[in-house]
């Protein structure tokens, strides 16, 4: 697997991810929050398309597996 590593923003990359499947969640009648405290750091460096891709399918089987109440997304450091 070759990564593909450039700068990114942690918080407006979530809320990018997140943003489609906020859509389904209303739909569902399901509450989908993205908490991200604050002292995990903004700034990253990493392969951003992997992080999209294991958001997207931890969030998406949430969302698939989760019948009624809420889905939290939550980053730490």
């Amino acid at each position: 697997m070759e990564l593909h590593t450039e700068d990114f923003s942690l918080r407006t990359e979530l809320g990018e991810v997140i943003r489609p499947l906020s859509i389904a969640a209303r739909q569902r009648r399901l509450n989908l929050t993205l908490d991200v405290a604050a002292d995990v750091p903004d700034a990253l460096h990493g392969d951003i398309g992997r992080l999209r891709q294991v958001v997207l399918n931890l969030a998406g089987n949430a969302l698939k597996f989760t019948p009624r109440g809420s889905i939290r997304i939550t980053a730490t450091a």
